[in-house]
């Protein structure tokens, strides 16, 4: 624990009965919370550390050495406070700040200013900036300035114009649509009513027009018979219809062959689900793609290899596609382009061949129709009731 030093202590009334150990010896009345220290070494020989207190309203003792009360001071000050609004007092070399809030000088006369602070002198004009100038000075110097002075102005027009404020008078004149007029100091410039022959201001009615706050003019609502156009034509390329602006333009699908959607204006037109074509249908392309799981024709013939009919070039036939499990295989039929081929160690010469399997890749992928030297590939046994007007030939060994 740190050391503590512990001031004798009691009341104050009973200091004077203290007998001090030494000079310089504290004391601490706590009574009136005042700190006492000893003087000499006889009984009450302690003097209170602090200056003396008075309680005189009047200030009358002066002490420069003793202290006054709260009471005292502010009793001073009211009554001196009191004197200064009641007595009439001389101060100099003081400064007053009349700007400050609550602050203002009043009742000052002309013969209370000091002499040679206003200057009356109306033939010259004062170059001192300590002097006040008196209204008559201040009138006759400004109308003699006014006489001297022009004012200067401009318009759109090109250069500059001037008016002698003593001799001449500023024109206010209306142009075309214009009206300028005055009574008294005010000068009023209005519109003229518009008519065939004079631009001016017009009305309008306020079924057609309307005019917001910020001086914009809204078109309202206009009849058909308002406007040169009243109509849009609608054509096919052969017939043509109008139909009249405020009424409405339809759009009508056709059942099974087309779609009509409008959403925010726009109107888009496309094939529904399910298509009917009433007449013939022409695909051109590299690829056409039917994802069906039933394809129907009342054709009797269908014709494979279109362009192969100028030159013997390309191979055509017909496959299905299958899998054992893990490898896509295909199965089908086709004539090869160059009239024969091998497989099986036989050679076949302008035979349609059917094959049962080959999973190289899809038939026609490449330039060939099928790739029959591959080692996937192998003939397909026909199952048939009979072979009319056929050779069979088993070979020679």
């Amino acid at each position: 624990m740190a050391n503590k030093i512990i001031i004798k202590r009691g009341a104050d009334t009973n200091v004077s009965s203290l007998t001090p150990a030494s000079i310089g010896e504290p004391v601490w009345g706590t009574s009136d919370n005042k700190l006492y220290v000893a003087s000499g070494t006889s009984a009450g020989n302690f003097e209170w550390v602090g200056a003396a207190i008075l309680d005189e309203d009047a200030m009358g003792s002066n002490s420069a050495t003793k202290l006054v009360t709260q009471q005292s001071i502010k009793k001073y000050v009211d009554d001196q406070d009191a004197n200064i609004a009641s007595d009439t007092l001389t101060l100099t070399n003081k400064t007053f700040d009349v700007e400050g809030t609550g602050n203002s000088i009043s009742n000052i006369d002309v013969a209370d200013l000091k002499s040679g602070v206003l200057d009356t002198d109306i033939s010259a004009v004062s170059s001192s900036d300590d002097t006040v100038a008196s209204a008559k000075a201040i009138k006759t110097y400004i109308d003699a300035q006014v006489t001297a002075q022009d004012l200067d102005f401009t318009t759109d027009t090109a250069g500059n114009s001037a008016v002698d404020l003593d001799s001449q008078a500023l024109t206010f004149a209306g142009g075309a649509g214009i009206d300028v007029t005055h009574s008294g100091q005010t000068i009023t410039v209005a519109g003229e009513l518009a008519t065939t022959s004079n631009v001016g201001s017009a009305s309008f009615a306020s079924g057609d027009f309307s005019v917001s706050g910020a001086g914009a003019v809204s078109i309202g609502s206009l009849s058909n018979s308002q406007l040169d156009n009243s109509s849009i034509a609608v054509t096919d390329g052969s017939t043509s219809s109008n139909v009249s602006l405020g009424s409405t333009l339809t759009f009508t699908a056709v059942s099974n062959e087309t779609t009509v959607v409008q959403s925010g204006g726009v109107v888009t037109i496309g094939l529904p689900n399910d298509v009917t074509i009433g007449g013939n249908l022409t695909v051109s392309g590299t690829t056409t793609t039917i994802d069906s799981s039933t394809v129907s024709t009342e054709d009797v013939m269908i014709e494979l290899a279109k362009g192969n009919d100028s030159a013997d070039s390309v191979d055509f036939g017909m496959y299905g596609k299958y899998s054992d499990g893990s490898t896509t295989k295909y199965s089908g039929w086709f004539r090869n382009q160059d009239g024969s081929f091998s497989a099986g160690g036989s050679t076949y010469t302008d035979a349609i061949t059917f094959y049962q399997e080959y999973s190289k890749e899809a038939p026609g992928t490449t330039s060939s129709l099928i790739d029959t030297a591959h080692a996937s590939f192998s003939l397909a046994p026909i199952e048939c009731s009979a072979v009319n007007g056929a050779v069979v030939d088993g070979g020679t060994f």
